[in-house]
């Protein structure tokens, strides 16, 4: 089984997990006096670089800790649904071979049939009396 389905999302997850980085954000003062911040340029408004801080070291264990679990439990997923396909082929091989087996006895008794001789056992035919 490919497992790159379930990784992508957890992939996804890390991606958004808080972390620290820079982000460009302009500084504008409003007409009342006001400051504003945005992430888009204004009318006389000054470029400012303001870190985001990440979350606690604690939060970030708890985030890999919760990643882990999502990983574990994605693999008890993939292993399960692993287990239940394997046995599905394997009643389904069962069932052909069961439908093959009553298709080859209907085949022997045509061919039985058509030479006029009648089974009394399997492999064992005995002719036909006719009076």
């Amino acid at each position: 089984m490919n497992k790159k389905p379930f990784l992508i999302p957890l992939v996804l997850l890390g991606l958004v997990a808080p972390t620290a980085h820079a982000q460009t954000t302009y500084k504008c003062k409003a007409a009342d006096g006001t400051v504003q911040f945005s992430d888009r340029l204004c009318r006389g408004g000054v470029q400012v670089r303001v870190n985001v801080q990440s979350d606690s070291p604690q939060r970030k264990a708890e985030s890999d800790a919760r990643i882990e679990r999502d990983k574990a439990l994605a693999d008890q997923v993939q292993a399960s649904r692993a287990a239940r396909e394997q046995a599905a082929r394997a009643a389904q091989d069962q069932q052909q071979q069961i439908n093959q087996g009553i298709a080859n006895t209907v085949e022997q008794a045509r061919v039985q049939q058509r030479a006029g001789t009648k089974s009394v056992n399997p492999g064992t035919a005995v002719p036909e009396r006719t009076n």
